[in-house]
């Protein structure tokens, strides 16, 4: 630099001038690497070395009981059906109910066509399916030693919940979650949930396409939401969009 140059040129200048030489200048000391306080340190521990805890997909599958595929589907039935006050039992209170319950039905579809709210006709058998949520994959297989997996991860799957999960002929746009898990001993689990729906069969005419809902789950220590939302949505349409 400029100023380097300026010494070493006086430095010349009094060694010309008959004058003794200057003593050499120490070197400058090195500043010592930023350590940070111990309490600042990332706590020991083999969960504070892992970005994510377990790689779960939880599927929709059909429940093998049948008297509760028929419990459901009666219950569809009633749900799809207007109110009829000659058959339901109505009072003051309930009235109102009634009748803000048969505009909605009537906004959203729901007649006496035999057909439900995304067109599923009531006797069809792919339709009338009763589904619950359970975990088909995971990663890794066996659990962490300080961090189980939870067994009602399923659950926290399908907020709007898990009694009635059915196929349905109307196709949904992918969507993503989030919830907390909280241990017995305060620590906390960060889930991430991208939900899609996929092809689950044919109805019985074998035209209808019927889908179901299949989530995909990051559970993870560390708060990062918007980092595994985009990991979970790039890797989906990455698995969509290459043949494998």
């Amino acid at each position: 630099g400029t100023s380097a140059t300026a010494a070493s040129t006086a430095d010349a200048a009094a060694t010309a001038a008959g004058g003794d030489r200057p003593a050499s200048r120490p070197p400058a000391a090195e500043a010592a690497p930023f350590v940070p306080p111990a309490d600042d340190l990332v706590p020991s521990g083999d969960a504070s070395r892992r970005l994510v805890e377990y790689f779960v997909m939880v599927s929709s599958v059909p429940v093998e009981d049948r008297a509760a595929q028929r419990a459901a589907a009666s219950s569809r039935r009633m749900k799809a059906r207007a109110p009829d006050p000659s058959r339901d039992k109505m009072n003051s209170r309930t009235k109102g109910r009634f009748d803000v319950r048969r505009v909605h039905l009537a906004r959203t579809g729901h007649g006496a066509d035999g057909a439900d709210g995304d067109g599923a006709p009531q006797d069809d058998a792919v339709g009338n399916t009763l589904l619950e949520p359970r975990i088909t994959a995971r990663y890794p297989a066996a659990d962490h030693e300080d961090q189980p997996l939870n067994v009602r991860i399923p659950q926290f799957c399908h907020p709007e919940g898990t009694d009635l999960i059915r196929p349905t002929t109307a196709y949904r746009m992918p969507r993503v979650h989030h919830f907390v898990l909280t241990d017995s001993m305060g620590g906390k689990q960060f889930g991430t949930c991208l939900t899609v729906y996929e092809e689950f069969g044919r109805g019985d005419d074998g035209k209808t396409t019927y889908y179901a809902p299949r989530v995909l789950v990051l559970l993870s220590t560390w708060p990062y939401l918007t980092a595994f939302r985009t990991y979970l949505t790039q890797l989906y349409r990455l698995a969509t969009t290459t043949d494998c």
